[in-house]
This record gives C-alpha cells, sequence and structure tokens, in this order.
C-alpha cells in the first residue's frame, strides 16, 4: 500500500470512526500525566550500575524484591528482575507492577517513590535494561493496542476520545523511550486510580507489548505534527 493512500483523509476517517466506535466499548482505563521534563531529553542518558543499585534500595525496592537467597516479604527476586531488556519492555513490566505495589504501600502508611529521569537511567542500567534494545515496533498492532487498553477512556487521540488525560498525538517524548519509562512509572498512582473511579481492570501488557503501543503514538504524533 502506497504512502499516499494508507494515510489518505478517506481512510483516516474510517479510522477514526472505528477508534470512536470501539472505545465506547472499552472499560480500561489509563491516565498519562506526561510530567517528564522533555526539555532535557536527549537519548541516551548514560546510567549507573552503581548508582542503580542504590537507587533500588534507597527507594525501598529491595524490600519485596531482595537478592537471590535472602529472605523477601512479596514479589520475584532482584534476579528475576534483572534480565537484558530494552526501557520500553521495562517500561511495560513497571506499568503491570504499579497495582500491587501502591496497595502495599498504602497498607504501610508509606507514599509512591518517584524517580527522576537520571535515577531511572541508573535504575534501568541495574536491571540491564538499555537503550535501542528494544526490537522494532508495529503500528498495526499498536493500534489495536490502543484500543484493547482502552486508553481512549481517559485520553484523546487526534480529538476523538474522553480527552481527560493528554491528547496522545500530541505528547513530544515518544522519541525518548527513557522519559515514557519515567512517565509511566511517576504517574502509575493516577492511573490506577482512574481506573477505579471508572470502575474498570488496570491494563497489563504482556512481553513487549508497549513497544508496539509507543510506535504507534509516535508515528501518529509525527503525522500529526507534519499536518499542521
Amino acid at each position: 500500500m502506497s504512502e499516499r493512500n494508507r494515510y489518505s483523509p478517506q481512510v483516516h476517517d474510517r479510522g477514526r470512526n472505528s477508534v470512536r466506535c470501539k472505545a465506547a466499548a472499552l472499560g480500561v482505563a489509563a491516565l498519562f500525566s506526561f510530567g517528564a521534563d522533555l526539555s532535557q531529553s536527549v537519548e541516551p542518558l548514560q546510567g549507573d550500575r552503581e548508582q542503580g543499585r542504590r537507587v533500588f534500595e534507597a527507594k525501598g525496592c529491595i524490600l519485596c524484591h531482595a537478592p537471590k537467597g535472602k529472605p523477601r516479604e512479596i514479589g520475584p527476586t532482584l534476579t528475576a528482575l534483572q534480565r537484558p531488556q530494552g526501557l520500553l519492555e521495562l517500561a511495560g513490566r513497571l506499568w503491570n507492577h504499579a497495582p500491587a505495589m501502591q496497595q502495599l504501600l498504602a497498607e504501610r502508611g508509606k507514599a509512591w517513590p518517584t524517580l527522576s529521569r537520571k535515577e531511572m537511567a541508573d535504575l534501568a542500567v541495574f536491571l540491564l535494561a538499555r537503550h535501542g534494545a528494544d526490537r522494532p515496533g508495529s503500528e498495526v498492532r499498536g493500534q489495536t493496542l490502543l484500543l484493547k487498553k482502552g486508553c481512549l477512556k481517559c485520553h484523546a487521540f487526534l480529538g476523538e476520545g474522553a480527552g481527560v488525560g493528554p491528547d496522545l498525538s500530541r505528547y513530544p517524548g515518544y522519541g525518548s523511550p527513557l522519559d515514557w519509562a519515567t512517565s509511566v512509572w511517576d504517574h502509575a498512582p493516577k492511573m490506577r486510580a482512574r481506573a477505579e473511579k471508572l470502575g474498570t481492570d488496570y491494563p497489563r501488557f504482556e512481553g513487549d507489548e508497549m513497544v508496539d503501543l509507543v510506535e504507534f503514538l509516535k508515528a501518529s504524533a509525527a503525522r500529526n505534527q507534519g499536518a499542521r
């Protein structure tokens, strides 16, 4: 299919109508409050493994994810968390981890541990995640995930959707997996709270599905920017 046919007004209108209809039937909420400081976003930011270890301990991660052979209260061991992966795959794993961790922190009367961009870079290195390690994403699969995960219950997309959160076609940080991972983590409590308010399940990402979702959103944002 040529680029002209693929993105013709007729095809685009049908796609928007499909998004509108399918979003109405979805019951999963996602709230991204894009708070990372994108003005300083330059990829890749070099993380430090030793600093990452300190972040892992300082933020309390080690209390639930202890090194192999050490007593642990809940959650996989540190060894299980450390595996070669891309930053977007890590972002998906952090997303999935948020509800259980937030519940545990609430039970203990503790606040959600935020992460700066530098802290996320260090933590990623410690967990064996690196920039450029994600596989190439699929726009087609990403569009399906946008609907399947119910993102439009909170977000607008090319003018469609709920519009509670930012318009996903206008977010400037898709080119930085590190910024994406930082935003996902720091705003996870809001995402979960929104899902509970809507009475829906918190969406989960299997494997590296996050790679496909971000690829579709990044390509759509670029086309939207170019059309202005």
